[in-house]
């Protein structure tokens, strides 16, 4: 998934999909703490400008 960092941990209108869906998520910012785990602890990859939860390639 793909998702600018302002549209994470954010409520709207619409659900595209649970975290059990995702395998990755890549976005441009900051991701915060709580949002970090609930990725880890869902098996989802975080990649973005400021983080990464896995070795460069």
């Amino acid at each position: 998934m793909l998702a600018d960092h302002s549209k994470i941990g954010v409520t709207t209108f619409a659900h595209i999909c649970g975290l059990k869906e995702v395998s990755t998520l890549i976005t441009n910012g900051e991701c915060p703490a709580d949002i970090q785990q609930a990725l880890k602890e869902n098996g989802v990859k975080l990649l973005s400008s400021t983080y990464t939860d896995q070795d460069p390639v």
